[in-house]
């Protein structure tokens, strides 16, 4: 596997190992995302309704499609159906491209619930949300715990905010 991977590659990767994968819009080199909506909620990471007017539902492994989504329009991020996703090998493929993966495990509802979701690989971080305090999984699987209060308003606006925009060229 080369150091760096477009997303071209990787969802032709997903593709082969049987991962349905979907095409997104993606980040300009201005930072906006190519659905062209000033202001857009989510950019560079929904579907891009032209190949998949069902989102994720329209997900595929069929690498000839792949294939066909990026000749047509190069500039496509891509996403993952994230039900069919071994979390571990997500881990090794984006580890091995200099990436450091970040696994969300929202609204938990017992430890024994994500366990089995746990990538054992070093380099991946792991944020779980939870309404419990999950004492099971601090005390046997060193997690840390941190209380949060709601977000004002600024915060929310940030957390909004892409983390790292990129824009993706041919």
């Amino acid at each position: 596997m080369p150091d760096s991977i477009t997303p071209r590659q990787a969802a032709l990767w997903f593709a082969t190992k049987g991962y349905p994968v979907l095409p997104l819009h993606s980040i300009t080199e201005s930072n906006t995302c190519t659905c062209g909506k000033s202001g857009c909620q989510s950019p560079g990471k929904h579907p891009y309704a032209e190949f998949t007017p069902h989102g994720v539902k329209d997900a595929i492994t069929d690498v000839d499609t792949v294939r066909a989504w990026f000749d047509e329009r190069y500039w496509l991020n891509y996403g993952v159906a994230t039900d069919a996703l071994d979390l571990v090998q997500a881990a090794k493929l984006t580890t091995n491209n200099s990436l450091t993966p970040l696994v969300v495990l929202d609204n938990a509802r017992s430890p024994d619930q994500i366990r089995p979701l746990l990538p054992h690989s070093r380099g991946c971080a792991v944020l779980v949300t939870s309404r419990d305090d999950m004492p099971g999984l601090v005390a046997r699987d060193g997690a840390s715990r941190m209380a949060l209060d709601l977000l004002n308003e600024a915060e929310a606006e940030l957390v909004e905010r892409p983390l790292t925009p990129l824009a993706h060229t041919a």
